[in-house]
């Protein structure tokens, strides 16, 4: 069996949320953060420069749609590994964004956070993260797509990860065209970086992770899937 090889290279009702309610953040405009360029130091699977984000979001906002997003829509998305994004998220904060990108990203997090804005029922939430008539979480969305983007040309298992999310926001949101680019993405960068192959070779020697290979295992079944589907 071949081996795989790691790269070198909307709602209407108010919710109240106890201390963490959105509603302090009802006024705030979301157009006017401010961005910049972070530029780790060059080591296996690190990225060239990413932009990212001069301030982050508040966290209330991101504690209750992760809250939403692993309680009721992880569990259909099992790409998605809730022990890893968690551990490799506080990782990358501690340090400052000097992390590789195997397993966590801002892309990444912006994509969960699109998503999980579409069931949140806190219309703080809704006003936060879309302009006026938008549909929640547009503007993680747009953030998710810009900083996808840069990551095309490099891409690593979040990238994966992040397209497929979006591919599920836009067809939830009845953008068919955008959800199937996005899916497709998904499964092609997959099936490039050999999600779907054996890598119990490359764990026995070494050279690759458990985390990794545990991640892999997942993606296996969906390429299948992806593989088989679009074949009809």
């Amino acid at each position: 069996m071949d081996e795989a090889v790691p790269e070198e290279g909307a709602a209407e009702n108010d919710a109240y949320l106890g201390y963490t309610s959105m509603f302090p953040y009802l006024e705030e405009d979301a157009s006017a953060r401010g961005f910049k360029a972070i530029c780790p130091t060059p080591l296996a699977n690190r990225q060239p420069c990413v932009a990212s984000e001069v301030l982050p979001e508040p966290e209330p906002i991101v504690a209750h749609l992760l809250d939403l997003f692993w309680q009721w829509q992880a569990p259909h998305l099992l790409v998605i590994d809730r022990d890893l994004f968690v551990r490799h998220r506080k990782l990358w904060d501690d340090s400052g964004g000097e992390r590789d990108r195997t397993f966590y990203t801002p892309t990444l997090l912006y994509a969960i956070l699109s998503l999980a804005s579409m069931i949140s029922l806190d219309k703080g939430v809704v006003r936060y993260s879309a302009s006026s008539g938008g549909l929640a979480g547009d503007n993680f969305a747009r953030r998710a797509r810009e900083l996808l983007e840069l990551e095309l040309e490099h891409p690593t298992i979040t990238t994966v990860q992040t397209a497929l999310i979006l591919g599920f926001r836009f067809e939830a949101a009845g953008h068919s065209s955008l959800g199937w680019m996005y899916s497709g993405m998904a499964f092609r960068i997959a099936s490039d970086l050999r999600l779907h192959l054996d890598c119990s070779k490359s764990l026995r020697s070494g050279r690759m992770s458990s985390d990794e290979a545990r991640l892999r295992q997942r993606f296996a079944k969906y390429v299948s899937w992806a593989s088989k589907y679009i074949q009809r």
